[in-house]
């Protein structure tokens, strides 16, 4: 092979390409790093989904000794209850509210599937059969008017009423028959709307 232009060109590229491989070009194709990670809760009035509750018929674990963060409903209290044979109303039970940090909107409804990783979308309203201590059958009904409903979140609503929705609750005395829930919860779904 003479020596020439073209192959001193060709023999410095193999020399410069072939030094590029053997040292890298600098890419990377895996990283791996680890990171701390953190959660924080907040008590249910200014957690993300806020829920508070009129303070006639609703107790604020939170703040009680050893809380447990979490909303006790007593629509009986302890030296009342409603009548036998009849269907109350009590509006305003529990107040829901949008304080999402991102100003995401939420989708609000109501189940008594209990709490799931997967929560299927809340109904407007979630009926429980209870008893009271004389085994009298009553039927609970929460509701959100108009439910499940669209919330915007509180940092992007210009009126602060369409962040949040009331739940309102009808007792029925009235009912003879069915089958009361050992455990009753009322599970508050909140999902991004489509």
């Amino acid at each position: 092979m003479a020596i020439n232009r073209r192959n001193i060109l060709l023999g410095l590229g193999a020399i410069v390409g072939g030094g590029g491989a053997l040292i890298g070009t600098g890419a990377f194709s895996t990283v791996s790093a680890a990171r701390t990670v953190s959660v924080s809760t907040a008590g249910d009035a200014s957690a993300y989904i806020g829920i508070d509750g009129d303070g006639d018929y609703v107790t604020d674990m939170a703040n009680q000794s050893g809380g447990s963060n979490e909303l006790t409903i007593d629509l009986g209290g302890p030296s009342a209850g409603f009548n036998d044979d009849a269907i109350t109303v009590v509006n305003g039970v529990l107040t829901i509210t949008n304080n999402a940090a991102d100003g995401t909107n939420a989708l609000v409804g109501l189940s008594t599937s209990g709490v799931s990783e997967t929560p299927s979308d809340g109904s407007g309203s979630a009926t429980i059969t209870l008893t009271d201590d004389s085994d009298n059958l009553a039927e609970v009904t929460f509701e959100i008017p108009n439910g499940p409903v669209e919330l915007e979140s509180t940092l992007t609503a210009s009126d602060p009423s369409t962040a949040t929705t009331d739940v309102n609750v009808t007792v029925d005395t009235s009912i003879t028959s069915g089958t009361a829930v050992s455990n009753p919860e009322l599970t508050i779904v909140a999902t991004e709307p489509q």
